[in-house]
């Protein structure tokens, strides 16, 4: 699939695109979202906000005020920062309080956050009262990329990560670049991982943009920024609505995670998402090389000094062994039966 990345989206104002279950906007959040949730969730009686105590003391108080001005008027949720939000305790927690609300099914839900704040609430909202309305407002450029788009929810367990979850596709998935402004370098970078695999599955003039603009999009360059979350976002949005529950071609979004999630169930919190999925696009290409499903090898030293520019890990941790890395690989929840889910190698890889 080729895109052209040479259009410069207006500096102010909304970019919106549709694609399956997902309406994907760009923009101002002070300025636009009160009206694209009204858009999106008309029937809405009720609204409740959830965020961690991060993003929300950088950012909560002003959206609130301005969602208020606007005649919503939503219960306000802050979680506890940090994967470890992501449990069983903490779903039910939100949920006896959106009870205790009275927050019936014409409540919509509007996840303000990264990918943890999106992940959980989306989960609470595909279950409370069988199901209800929930926006994504992500405010970490991993979340703006991936985890915000394509409708999986989720949380951990002991076992593994996001092994508990359903599909529940949010009416709408507000990005506002703005946000990253705030944002620690490390966990930037750490986003970039995201930018690059969906470049290398899918799009080669993504990934030479990538290559020519590593300045402008470290320096956070608003234009550019919104041009590649924006390719992002489309792309994701066009490969779910061709498989939306993860039968077929929607596997390729998966590229580096089947090796990445295991490495990250080892040293995570030393390791980000992103940076284990980094290692694991490098280890995979490695591996696909082997078993003869890439046209060239050297796609692997391409990848791979394009993930280390932006300064993402492309080596194994020293002390990991590979054996434990095949182990938690097993626990994958898109294992069927012995096989493991990297089967975009045999049938959808070939961008390059």
């Amino acid at each position: 699939m080729k895109r052209s990345l040479s259009s410069t989206p207006e500096d102010i104002g909304i970019q919106s695109v549709a694609h399956g279950k997902e309406r994907i906007v760009l923009g101002n959040a002070l300025l636009h979202l009160p009206r694209i949730i009204k858009e999106s969730v008309p029937k809405a009686a009720r609204h409740v906000l959830i965020s961690d105590v991060n993003v929300y003391a950088k950012h909560g108080e002003k959206l609130v005020q301005v969602l208020r001005d606007s005649g919503l008027q939503p219960f306000v949720k802050v979680l506890p920062a940090g994967e470890g939000s992501k449990n069983r305790e903490l779903k039910a927690e939100i949920e006896d309080w959106m009870l205790s609300h009275a927050c019936n099914r014409d409540t919509c839900v509007i996840a303000f956050g990264g990918g943890v704040v999106g992940d959980l609430t989306g989960y609470v909202a595909a279950t409370y009262l069988r199901g209800v309305d929930f926006i994504q407002v992500p405010t970490t450029l991993l979340a703006m990329v991936d985890s915000s788009l394509g409708g999986k929810t989720g949380i951990d367990a002991p076992a593994g990560k996001n092994l508990l979850g359903a599909f529940h596709h949010p009416k709408a998935v507000f990005i506002d670049p703005t946000y990253l402004k705030t944002l620690p370098k490390r966990e930037f970078v750490n986003g970039m991982a995201e930018i690059i695999k969906t470049a290398a599955i899918r799009d080669p003039l993504l990934f030479e943009f990538l290559e020519r603009n590593i300045e402008d999009i470290l320096s956070l360059e608003e234009t550019v920024l919104r041009k590649i979350i924006m390719t992002c976002a489309t792309i994701k949005a066009e490969v779910v609505a061709l498989d939306d529950k993860e039968a077929g071609i929607r596997c390729i979004l998966n590229y580096g995670h089947t090796i990445g999630h295991a490495i990250e169930a080892l040293v995570f919190p030393d390791l980000l998402h992103g940076e284990c999925v980094s290692i694991g696009m490098v280890m995979e290409l490695e591996l696909a090389n082997i078993i003869g499903h890439l046209k060239s090898s050297s796609t692997i030293g391409r990848v791979s000094r394009l993930c280390q520019t932006y300064g993402l890990p492309v080596t194994l941790p020293k002390g990991l062994a590979p054996m434990d890395i095949l182990t938690k690989m097993g626990l994958d929840k898109k294992n069927a039966g012995k096989k493991n889910p990297m089967c975009y190698f045999e049938k959808y890889w070939g961008c390059f």
